[in-house]
C-alpha cells in the first residue's frame, strides 16, 4: 500500500514539472499601495555579463531561470548581470501609464524589454551611468514609463547590472502612487540632509571666530556627511551633478573615506591627544589612511568601497576606544564620543551588511545610519558644549551663585505658596460647609450635569465633566441648546420642538413635563472637532414651592467607550456565526463557491460592460439568481438575504429600456455581493487556513480519478488485491456527482419548510462519475435550480414529494434524468406568456411550449418569491448544460394531476464521463 501512494505522489510531482516556470502575471490596481514584483518574477545570474535579449529569451525556453523568492533581492558585491523575467496586467477598465520602478538610486545599468502586440520588444534604458535628465521622471529613484491599455497584459525582460550592491527594490506604481510612496521619506531624508547642513555650517561659522581646530574638524565631518547621505539616497546625482554620471560613479568611493578621515581628525583634536603620544599617532595614522583612500578613489575600480567600508569601521572603533580610554582618564566630554560613535557603527555595520546582501533589506537597515547621524550630531554638539564650558570655570561659578539665589528664590516662593495654599484650604473648607459638600460631588462625578431655564441657559453651578464633554469652558450663562444641540445629528423640525417642549415646561406644573419629556432627545451623536461622541441625556424637573417647574436638570453622559465595545462584540459575533457556516463546510467546496461566484460575477461586470443590452442584463439577472441560490443551499443565509435585496433591484430594471445610471446600479450591486463573499473569504483564507485543506482533497480527487483510468488494466489479481483499499480511497473523493448533489438534498428540509412544505425525498439510481473540480460549481448549480423548481412549482401543499434522477452510461454519452411527481408543467400559463413575448405561434405544439421554460424571464409562476419565479433559473441551468458541452431537454409524460398541466422530465445528456470505482462490479476485481 505504501510503495502504491508513493508512485501516485511521484505521478502527481512529475506531471507539476511542467508547471515549474509558469509565469503569473502580476496584477496592476491603483488601490494597492505597494505593487512588489520580486516573489512574481524568475532570475538568472548571468556572471559573463555577455547575455543579450535573444540568448535570454532562448534561456527561459530553456527553463533556465529560477523563481525568485526575496521580495527585494540583495545579491551583494558581485558585479554580475542579472536577467529578470515577469509579466503584468493592467486591472483597471481604462488606459493607465504605469512606471516599473527600481527603488534603489546606485544601480549602473538598466535594461528593460517590453513586448508589444506584434510579438516584439521595445528596449527601455536608464542607470546612474547615463544622464539623469533623460529620466522618464525626475527622481532619485528610476522609473521607466509603460503605459498599459484596458486589460492588456505585457511580458518583460529586464536586465540589471551595477559595481556596487546588487540589490534590486522592483515595484510597479502609477504617478500617484510614486508621490505618495516618496512623499513622506522625502520630508524625513530632506531634514536629516538639512540639519547636517545646517549644522556644518553653524561650526564651520564658528571655526572662523573660535579658532579652534576641533570645531573646524566637526564642521567639515557634517559637511562630508552632508555629502555622503546625499550620495547614498541618490539625491547628489539629482540636484548636484544630474547630467555628469562619470563623477556619481566616483562619489560614493570618494565620500566613504572622507566621512571617517574628517571624524578621526575631529576626535584627534577634540580629545586631549596630546596627553597620550603613542594614540595620538594612532589616530594620525587613520587620519592619513583615509585621505589617502580619497585620493585614490578616482583611479582605484568601484569594488574597493569594500576596502574603504572596512577600514571606515575601523575607524570608527580606533575612536570608540580612544575616546573611552579618554573617558576612564578623567576627561568627561569623551564620554558624548563613546555613545555617539557606538551607534554610529551599529548603524553603519548594519547598512554595510545589507549592501553585502548579509542581512536583508528593511527600513531599519536601509535608515539605521541617518538616524544614528542624527542622534550622533546631537550627542557631538552636546560634547562641544560640554567641552567649552570645562574652559569656562568663572563663568560656571556664576552660574553656581546664581543657582544658588535661585534656589532661595524658589524657597521663599514655596514659603509663600504654603501660606496660600493653608489660605485656600481654610475658604475650602469653609465653602464646603455652606454647600453641603455639592461642589466635590460635581467635581468627581463623571457626568456632565447643569441646571437650565427654558432658553436653555446654563446656570454657574454645573459639574466640570460637562466641559470635557462639551469642549468648552467656563459655560455658565450659556446655551446648552447652542452648545449640545446644535453639532447634534437631528433635524430642524427635532430640534425647534425640542426647544418648545423646554420652554413650555418651565413655570408650568411638573406632570405636564413629564406628559411632554418624551419629546426630548435621550441619546444623541454629538460631533466635536476631534471626533464624534456617543451621548445618554437625562431630563428632570426642579420644583419650586408651589410645585411649579422652576429649572430643568439634565445630566449627559458619555457612552462612546461603551458604544464602541458593543460594535466589536457584535462584528466578533458575525465573525464567529460565519466561521460556524464556513466550517459545516468542506475546504474545496467553499474554494469552488467562492471560485464560481466570483466567475459570475465577473462574467456579469464585463458582459454588462461591453454592450449595455437587454441579452447582457439578462445573464446578469441569471448569475445573481444562482449566486442567491448557491448562498441558501449552503446555508450562508445574511449573503442569500443580500443577493436577493440586490436582485430585487436589478429586476425593477426593465431591460429594454436600459440608461447609463443603470450601469452604475449594477457595478454598485456587484460590488455589495463581492464585499460579503470576501468577508467570509478573508475569515476562511486568513483566520481559519483552510487553503492547505482544499488542496489536500483536490490531490485525493486527482489520485482517485487516476485508479479508475488504470483500473481496467489490472489483471484479475491485482483487482481483488487493491479493490479494497481503492474503495476506501475512493470514498475520501469528494469530487463526484452523488457528493456534490448531496448537500444540495440535505438542505432541501430547510427549504421546504420556508415554504410551509414537506421535504421531498431523493432518490439517486445508477452509477456514479468523476466530476472535474472546475465544473463541480457547474453541476451545482444545474441541481440548485431544478430542486428549488420542483419545491416552488412541482409540489403542493401536503405532497409527499418524490425525486428520481437516473445516472445512465453509454459508450457515446452519459445521460441524466430528472424526474419529480408534482403537479406538472402549467403549459397553458406557459402558452401565454410565450405568445406574449412572440417566442411561439398559435399553431404551436405542448412540447413547443415546454422548452420555452428555457427562455430568460419566461416562468410559470404567478408571484416572485426569495426562492423562485424570476424566469432566469431553467436559463441557467441550461447555460451551465452547455458549457459542459451537453444539451438537456424536456419530455412530457402525459397529463399532471392538476388541469393544463402536463408531468414531464428532463433529459440532461453529457459527453462520456469516467464512472468512479464504487460502481464497478467487484465481480470484475474477483
Amino acid at each position: 500500500m505504501i510503495k502504491m501512494l508513493v508512485s501516485l505522489w511521484i505521478l502527481i510531482f512529475c506531471s507539476g514539472l511542467s508547471e515549474a516556470t509558469a509565469l503569473n502575471p502580476i496584477l496592476l490596481d491603483a488601490s494597492k499601495e505597494d505593487i512588489v514584483i520580486g516573489p512574481s518574477s524568475f532570475v538568472y545570474e548571468d556572471a559573463s555579463k555577455e547575455l543579450d535579449l535573444a540568448a535570454a529569451q532562448k534561456l527561459w525556453n530553456d527553463h533556465g531561470f529560477r523563481q525568485e523568492t526575496a521580495k527585494d533581492p540583495n545579491f551583494g558585491f558581485t558585479g554580475h548581470a542579472y536577467w529578470y523575467r515577469f509579466s503584468a496586467r493592467n486591472q483597471a477598465d481604462h488606459r493607465v501609464e504605469w512606471y516599473f520602478g527600481l527603488e534603489y538610486p546606485l544601480i549602473k545599468d538598466v535594461d528593460l524589454y517590453v513586448s508589444n502586440p506584434d510579438g516584439t520588444y521595445s528596449h527601455q534604458e536608464t542607470g546612474n551611468s547615463h544622464d539623469f535628465g533623460k529620466r522618464d521622471l525626475k527622481n532619485r529613484f528610476m522609473y521607466l514609463k509603460v503605459p498599459f491599455a484596458a486589460g492588456e497584459q505585457k511580458d518583460f525582460y529586464l536586465r540589471l547590472q551595477t559595481n556596487g550592491a546588487s540589490e534590486f527594490r522592483m515595484r510597479f506604481r502609477d504617478l500617484a502612487g510614486i508621490y505618495l510612496a516618496d512623499h513622506d521619506i522625502q520630508f524625513y531624508m530632506g531634514g536629516v540632509n538639512l540639519l547636517m547642513l545646517v549644522l556644518a555650517t553653524y561650526y564651520l561659522l564658528l571655526s572662523l571666530n573660535s579658532r579652534e581646530k576641533d570645531v573646524l574638524w566637526m564642521g567639515l565631518f557634517l559637511a562630508s556627511q552632508f555629502l555622503f547621505r546625499m550620495t547614498v539616497n541618490g539625491f547628489s546625482f539629482e540636484y548636484m551633478f544630474a547630467h555628469s554620471p562619470a563623477l556619481n560613479q566616483y562619489a560614493v568611493g570618494l565620500t566613504v573615506p572622507l566621512v571617517f578621515g574628517t571624524a578621526m581628525a575631529n576626535a584627534h583634536y577634540f580629545l586631549p591627544m596630546h596627553q597620550y603620544r603613542r594614540l595620538s599617532y594612532v589616530t594620525r595614522s587613520f587620519i592619513g589612511l583615509n585621505f589617502l583612500f580619497v585620493c585614490l578613489s578616482f583611479f582605484l575600480p568601484y569594488r574597493f568601497i569594500k576596502v574603504y567600508t572596512l577600514v571606515g569601521l575601523l575607524t570608527a572603533f580606533a575612536i570608540i576606544l580612544i575616546s573611552f580610554y579618554s573617558r576612564t582618564k578623567g576627561f568627561r566630554p569623551a564620554r558624548y564620543f563613546v555613545y555617539s560613535w557606538t551607534l554610529v557603527l551599529i548603524g553603519s555595520i548594519a547598512f554595510g551588511l545589507q549592501k553585502l546582501g548579509v542581512i536583508p533589506v528593511s527600513f531599519f537597515t536601509i535608515y539605521g545610519v541617518e538616524i544614528s547621524l542624527v542622534i550622533q550630531a546631537v550627542l557631538m554638539s552636546l560634547g562641544v558644549s560640554d567641552k567649552i564650558n570645562d574652559t569656562n570655570k568663572k563663568m560656571q561659578r556664576a552660574q553656581e551663585d546664581a543657582l544658588k539665589a535661585q534656589v532661595e528664590t524658589n524657597r521663599l516662593q514655596e514659603v509663600m505658596n504654603t501660606q496660600l495654599e493653608q489660605q485656600v484650604r481654610e475658604r475650602t473648607e469653609e465653602l464646603w460647609n455652606q454647600t453641603k459638600g455639592m461642589t466635590v460631588i460635581l467635581e468627581n462625578l463623571n457626568q456632565g450635569i447643569c441646571k437650565i431655564d427654558g432658553s436653555y441657559s446654563i446656570h454657574s453651578q454645573y459639574s466640570p465633566f460637562l466641559e470635557k464633554i462639551l469642549e468648552h469652558e467656563e459655560l455658565g450663562d450659556k446655551s446648552l441648546s447652542t452648545l449640545l444641540f446644535s453639532h447634534a445629528e437631528m433635524n430642524h423640525e427635532t430640534h425647534s420642538l425640542m426647544d418648545t417642549t423646554v420652554a413650555s415646561a418651565v413655570g408650568e406644573p411638573s406632570f405636564q413635563f413629564e406628559a411632554n419629556s418624551h419629546l426630548l432627545p435621550r441619546n444623541i451623536i454629538y460631533k466635536t472637532k476631534h471626533l464624534a461622541k456617543h451621548l445618554e441625556i437625562d431630563w428632570a424637573a426642579i420644583e419650586d414651592k408651589e410645585g411649579a417647574v422652576d429649572r430643568l436638570l439634565v445630566a449627559i453622559r458619555d457612552v462612546s467607550e461603551m458604544k464602541k465595545i458593543e460594535q466589536e462584540a457584535e462584528e466578533k459575533r458575525e465573525v464567529l456565526e460565519a466561521i460556524g457556516k464556513i466550517l459545516d463546510l468542506s475546504a474545496s467546496k467553499f474554494r469552488r463557491f467562492i471560485k464560481s461566484s466570483s466567475l459570475l460575477i465577473e462574467e456579469s461586470r464585463q458582459k454588462v460592460d461591453e454592450d449595455l443590452s437587454a441579452e447582457s442584463w439578462r445573464v446578469l439577472l441569471r448569475n445573481v439568481h444562482t449566486i442567491k441560490g448557491n448562498a441558501r443551499t449552503y446555508k450562508l443565509d445574511d449573503l442569500s438575504a443580500l443577493v436577493h435585496e440586490v436582485e430585487n433591484d436589478l429586476f425593477a430594471v426593465d431591460a429594454n429600456k436600459l440608461k447609463s445610471e443603470h450601469l452604475k446600479l449594477c457595478f454598485d450591486s456587484l460590488a455589495k455581493i463581492e464585499t460579503k463573499i470576501g468577508f467570509y473569504q478573508n475569515i476562511h483564507d486568513d483566520k481559519l487556513k483552510r487553503g492547505a485543506v482544499a488542496e489536500t482533497e483536490n490531490l485525493i480527487v486527482q489520485a482517485s480519478k487516476m485508479m479508475s483510468d488504470v483500473w481496467s488494466g489490472l489483471n484479475p489479481k491485482k483487482k481483488h488485491q487493491y479493490y479494497p483499499m481503492l474503495q476506501k480511497f475512493d470514498a475520501l473523493n469528494t469530487n463526484s456527482l452523488k457528493k456534490a448533489i448531496i448537500p444540495l438534498i440535505d438542505s432541501l428540509p430547510s427549504l421546504a419548510k420556508q415554504l410551509n412544505k414537506s421535504a421531498p425525498e431523493v432518490k439517486i439510481q445508477g452509477g456514479d462519475f468523476f466530476v472535474d473540480p472546475d465544473h463541480l460549481n457547474l453541476f451545482e448549480d444545474i441541481f440548485v435550480h431544478m430542486f428549488r423548481n420542483s419545491l416552488d412549482h412541482g409540489f403542493m401543499l401536503g405532497d409527499e414529494g418524490r425525486i428520481r434522477i437516473d445516472i445512465r452510461f453509454q459508450p457515446e454519452q452519459t445521460e441524466i434524468v430528472y424526474f419529480d411527481n408534482g403537479r406538472g408543467l402549467n403549459l397553458a400559463v406557459l402558452r401565454k406568456k410565450a405568445l406574449e413575448r412572440g417566442l411561439v405561434t398559435e399553431a404551436a405544439s405542448d412540447h413547443d411550449v415546454a422548452v420555452t421554460i428555457f427562455m430568460a424571464g419566461v416562468s410559470s409562476a404567478k408571484t416572485v418569491t426569495e426562492i423562485s419565479g424570476r424566469g432566469v433559473g431553467m436559463d441557467a441551468v441550461r447555460g451551465c448544460i452547455e458549457r459542459l458541452r451537453g444539451t438537456i431537454a424536456v419530455r412530457l409524460l402525459g397529463e399532471g394531476s392538476l388541469p393544463h398541466h402536463q408531468r414531464f422530465e428532463f433529459v440532461i445528456i453529457l459527453p462520456p464521463q469516467v464512472p468512479m470505482l464504487q460502481t464497478l462490479d467487484f465481480q470484475q476485481a474477483a
